[in-house]
């Protein structure tokens, strides 16, 4: 049990260091990014997420509850993170900072939902085999 609660300690901390960084560093969340920055995260972060999704579809019978905690969490973030930019594009017509970091934030949490369904599933695969 304290194991696990330090493992979601450490998510977060590793989900929220990006708006800790720029926090810390006092930079302006407000302030307008480039197109092209932005482009590249939106991308990596959707196929990285439709790649998670797939995996958990297909290999559902052998997940946690856990696991699919994270894969909800990550979905909610890629969701939050998208509607976030929709509505920076429609209301101010440029995308932020914080757009950035939310982005940057989903691929951080897909990163260690996809490490923590592999794990699963390598842990499974093994206690079966012996």
């Amino acid at each position: 049990m304290i194991g696990r609660v330090v493992f979601i300690l450490i998510i977060i901390f590793l989900v929220m260091s990006p708006i800790i960084i720029a926090v810390a560093n006092q930079i302006d969340l407000n302030k307008e990014v480039q197109s092209p920055y932005l482009n590249g995260l939106i991308t990596a972060c959707g196929i990285f997420v439709a790649f998670i999704t797939a995996s958990v579809v297909s290999k559902a019978q052998d997940l946690d509850s856990f696991d699919f905690f994270m894969m909800r969490c990550t979905l909610l973030l890629f969701t939050g993170s998208i509607v976030r930019l929709s509505y920076a594009l429609i209301v101010d017509n440029h995308p932020t900072i914080l757009d950035l970091l939310l982005f940057s934030s989903t691929l951080i949490l897909a990163s260690v939902t996809a490490w923590n369904i592999m794990h699963t599933l390598f842990r499974k695969s093994h206690s079966i085999t012996k």
